[in-house]
């Protein structure tokens, strides 16, 4: 235990009170080799930003922002799992005044918004041969709970490893289809607690992804416990433009018009647990 010593004084015996919450910015700087482009040493310091992200979530220390800079470029990782195109850092008035404040400019509406954008090209087209098949065997209605937890907790372990980007096709589609389940859906929204929300949140952003044209329907449900995972990052804007996205595939959706609701007021992220415990069996 860490004590303080007065200097023109006897010692002081009282403990050094930690702070309730630590939080640390990630800075991956590093500039592309001759022929490469800055995206490409975004692409390769992913895992990097990954682990530590973990390591330090392990030691209860909040990583609210990880950044990549290169070639005049930088690139927010602190969600994404593949590195986009990058944003210029080309100096402006807007740029300036941030960079006096401590802070980088927010993501923009639809730069959120391609984090959990469908897939396209070919994993989009082996994934919608999948889907198709799937439907069409109807085995949409095959997904058994406990078949359906299992495979959830060893995607989250998976998923843990910031290296992974996918799972097999025919687990995801059996996901997608499993967690068209309200009882199945309600008891992932507690993967968060059992791994960690990292994981879970890389698992549940792949899902929404995998739900490609024209089974976009599909995706409600991952993106509704995205937007949970989100908001225990505090991260209100993505958490609400996942709900407004859900709510928009299917109107009817009752847990992401609530949720939606409850943002607003706001709920507190333990408030949000109790109700993510609470679907979760306890035997």
């Amino acid at each position: 235990m860490v004590r303080l010593r007065r200097r023109d004084g006897p010692s002081d015996h009282r403990p050094v009170r930690r702070p309730e919450r630590a939080h640390v910015v990630l800075y991956l700087l590093d500039e592309p080799a001759p022929g490469q482009s800055g995206r490409t040493v975004a692409v390769r310091l992913a895992p990097m930003a990954g682990l530590l992200r973990a390591a330090f979530t392990h030691h209860r220390i909040t990583v609210p922002l990880t950044l990549c800079i290169s070639a005049n470029q930088w690139w927010d990782m602190t969600h994404d799992i593949t590195p986009g195109p990058g944003t210029s850092t080309t100096p402006g008035p807007a740029t300036v005044a941030f960079t006096v404040a401590g802070q980088l400019p927010a993501p923009s509406e639809d730069t959120l918004t391609t984090t959990f954008a469908p897939l396209t090209g070919r994993a989009a087209d082996t994934l919608r041969t999948a889907l198709d098949s799937a439907t069409s065997a109807h085995r949409r209605a095959a997904v058994r709970p406990a078949t359906a937890h299992t495979l959830l907790e060893q995607a989250a372990t998976t998923f843990a490893d910031p290296a992974t980007t996918a799972l097999p096709p025919a687990d995801t589609v059996t996901l997608l289809h499993a967690l068209n389940d309200r009882l199945i859906r309600d008891w992932a929204m507690s993967l968060p607690d059992t791994h960690t929300n990292a994981a879970a949140r890389r698992l549940f952003t792949y899902l929404a992804t995998a739900a490609v044209d024209p089974h976009e329907a599909l995706a409600c449900a991952p993106l509704t416990l995205l937007a949970v995972s989100a908001w225990y990052d505090d991260d209100q804007a993505l958490a609400r433009l996942a709900l407004r996205r859900a709510c928009r595939l299917d109107s009817a959706a009752r847990l992401p018009a609530l949720l939606r609701e409850a943002f607003n007021l706001p709920i507190s992220v333990q408030q949000l647990k109790e109700l993510a415990r609470a679907g979760r069996p306890t035997d």
